[in-house]
């Protein structure tokens, strides 16, 4: 009985190579965090990019209303800061609007 374990440990250890390297390979967790770290700081370079072009957008349309508008300037502002969609719109077609 002692033989035929042996004989079974012989065989299994020709078949199958264990190495001494541990299961968690710290090599490729350092690869996986850099890697999410860095689509987490690319998706936030992002977001604050949309942010800035959205602020852009609302404080250009702001000043137009301000210059382009005499008698209906406020109810304007109020609507471009309430209602985002009209700032793009008063940006594009703003002369006609004031008129």
């Amino acid at each position: 009985m002692f033989l035929s374990i042996a004989l079974l440990a012989k065989k299994l250890s020709k078949k199958e190579k264990f190495n001494d390297e541990p299961i968690w390979n710290h090599n490729d967790t350092d690869k996986s965090i850099n890697t999410v770290v860095g689509l987490g700081i690319g998706m936030l370079v992002f977001v604050l990019l949309i942010v800035v072009a959205i602020l852009v957008i609302f404080i250009c349309a702001i000043v137009k209303a301000a210059r382009l508008c005499k008698d209906d300037k406020l109810l304007h502002i109020l609507l471009i800061i309430f209602i985002p969609l009209y700032a793009l719109i008063f940006l594009i077609a703003g002369k006609s609007i004031c008129s």
